[in-house]
C-alpha cells in the first residue's frame, strides 16, 4: 500500500512539474541595471582597449578533467527560489530541452556612462551577456568593471553559470611596460557565498595568491588576422588546488585569448571573435 502511494505521488509531481510552463529566458525584460546610463564615467575617457561602447565577443571551450569537450547550459529550475541554474554537458548536446538555455558564446559591453553604480568611482562599468543563436540568455546578464590606466588593465572574467569556476584562476590582469621575464603578484578572494554556486563546500572566504610572468612575445593566428601578443602565464595557489592563467594580450585589441586551468580540474578557453 505504502509503495502504490509513493509511486501514485511520484507521478503527480511529474506531471505537475512537466505542466508548469518553463519561462523564456530569451524574451525577459532587459536588467535595468544592465543598461549603460546615468552619469558619463571619467574613468573611461583615457581607456585605449576598453573604450565606452565597445563589444568583445568570445566564443569559449570547456574541457573536464579527462580532456572531453563539454558545454555550459543555463537551466530552470523548478526547485529553487532563484529560477537560474546550470550544468555541463558533452559535446555533442543533441537534446536540449524547452527549460534549457546553451551558452554558445558571450560579450563583453563596455559603458560610456556610470550605469548608477557606486562602483564607477573607481573602474570601467561592463556588461557580459550570455548567447546563443536564439538570442541573449537574459537571467544571466551580469554587471561588472575593470580597470584601465598607462601602468595596468585589470578584468573581473565572467562568473556566472559554470564561468564562476574562474573565481579561482587568476584574473586577467597586465602591468605596463611588458617585457619577457617581467614579474608581479595579484589576489582575490571569494566570499562563502559563493559555494553553492561553483559547487564546491567552503565555510570561509577562499583566498587565491597569483603570480604572473611574461613568458615571450608571438604571432596568434586569431580570427582578428595574424596579431602580435604577449603570452602571460599566472600560477594562482588557493587552499583547494592550484590553478593556472594563460593570457595572450594583444596591445590594440587586448585579451585576444585567455585559457584557464580551473579549481575542478577542468579548462576553459576563451577567444576573442570580433569587435
Amino acid at each position: 500500500m505504502n509503495k502504490t502511494i509513493f509511486y501514485i505521488a511520484g507521478i503527480l509531481i511529474f506531471f505537475i512539474t512537466a505542466c508548469v510552463q518553463s519561462p523564456d529566458f530569451y524574451t525577459y525584460d532587459y536588467p535595468a541595471f544592465a543598461l549603460d546610463e546615468g552619469p558619463h564615467n571619467p574613468n573611461v575617457d583615457d581607456n585605449i582597449i576598453f573604450k565606452g561602447g565597445r563589444v568583445f565577443t568570445y566564443s569559449y571551450q570547456i574541457f573536464d578533467s579527462l580532456g572531453t569537450e563539454e558545454k555550459i547550459i543555463t537551466t530552470y529550475n523548478f526547485t529553487k527560489y532563484n529560477p537560474v541554474d546550470w550544468k555541463r554537458e558533452k559535446l555533442p548536446v543533441e537534446d536540449v530541452l524547452v527549460s534549457e538555455y546553451p551558452i554558445d558564446s558571450i560579450r563583453i559591453k563596455v559603458f560610456n556612462n556610470t550605469g548608477n553604480s557606486t562602483q564607477a568611482d573607481q573602474q570601467t562599468m561592463i556588461v557580459y551577456e550570455y548567447f546563443n543563436e536564439k538570442g541573449t540568455i537574459v537571467p544571466e546578464t551580469e554587471r561588472t568593471g575593470l580597470f584601465e590606466d598607462s601602468t595596468s588593465i585589470a578584468l573581473n572574467p565572467p562568473r556566472n553559470s559554470g564561468f564562476a569556476l574562474l573565481q579561482f584562476s587568476p584574473y586577467p590582469e597586465i602591468e605596463f611596460p611588458l617585457s619577457i621575464g617581467k614579474t608581479w603578484n595579484s589576489s582575490q578572494t571569494i566570499p562563502i557565498e559563493w559555494a553553492e554556486l561553483v559547487r564546491l563546500e567552503f565555510e570561509n572566504p577562499v583566498n587565491v595568491y597569483s603570480t604572473f610572468t611574461v613568458k615571450e612575445q608571438t604571432t596568434l593566428d586569431t580570427p582578428l588576422g595574424m596579431l602580435p601578443v604577449w603570452v602571460i602565464e599566472a600560477v594562482g595557489e588557493n587552499r583547494f588546488r592550484d590553478t593556472k592563467t594563460i593570457l595572450y594580450f594583444n596591445e590594440a585589441f587586448g585579451f585576444v585569448k585567455m585559457e584557464f586551468d580551473n579549481v575542478d580540474g577542468s579548462r576553459i578557453v576563451m577567444s576573442l571573435e570580433r569587435l
